[in-house]
């Protein structure tokens, strides 16, 4: 039998809850009208946190479909379904949302460049580095600061591309945008944060949406 490793599903109703809650608060910090800064060090920290979030999103994203998508193929046993299912429902819906809806919804070359490195680092981590026998501790170490590196470098990685555009918006290979909120709306998000949030705090409480 081939050894692979996954993140436990457990974790997914946590991770999915903390993401959910930055979305949310965005509808807070900025209206539907927002427009960004164009100029100046605030158009600067705009971006770095914008795609610093993007980043995130999208490493967590690959994290919890991965997770979502071992379960489902056996990797965890079926007998805790009751108790799995609902984090693994999220992470399969909102990993959509958090791969297609940020890095990929208007990439540029560069991006999709990004986007392929961290599918490939994650997946090569999880299935080939961390079931190997000895690993399993600094592996998960590893696992970690790679992802966090991952994470932080997006930002960089946009800004030198800017510059090497000449300060204006590189082409992107597609758009989707358009499409893209109307199936990702705030009606959406605020729904999966509300359900979120009951799934978290019921696995905190050793239950779970589909037990009763």
């Amino acid at each position: 039998m081939y050894n692979t490793f996954s993140w436990s599903p457990y974790l997914i109703a946590y991770i999915v809850f903390v993401i959910q809650t930055f979305i949310v608060a965005s509808y807070v910090w900025f209206s539907k009208d927002y427009e960004p800064p164009q100029k100046g060090l605030w158009a600067l920290g705009y971006r770095f946190w914008k795609h610093l979030f993007y980043g995130f999103y999208f490493t967590f994203g690959v994290i919890v479909m991965d997770t979502a998508l071992m379960w489902c193929l056996g990797q965890w046993t079926y007998r805790d379904w009751s108790f799995q299912l609902p984090s693994v429902i999220l992470g399969l819906v909102l990993g959509i949302q958090y791969l297609i809806a940020t890095i990929l919804k208007k990439p540029t070359k560069i991006d999709l460049g990004y986007a392929i490195t961290v599918i490939l680092t994650i997946l090569l981590l999880n299935h080939l580095y961390i079931p190997r026998p000895g690993r399993m501790v600094t592996s998960s170490a590893m696992f970690i600061m790679v992802s966090v590196a991952l994470i932080v470098i997006l930002p960089f990685i946009k800004e030198i591309e800017r510059f090497s555009s000449k300060n204006n918006e590189p082409p992107a290979v597609y758009d989707i945008t358009n499409n893209l909120h109307k199936i990702f709306s705030r009606k959406f998000n605020i729904a999966f944060w509300i359900i979120a949030t009951m799934e978290a705090m019921l696995k905190f409480a050793g239950s779970s949406l589909f037990i009763w």
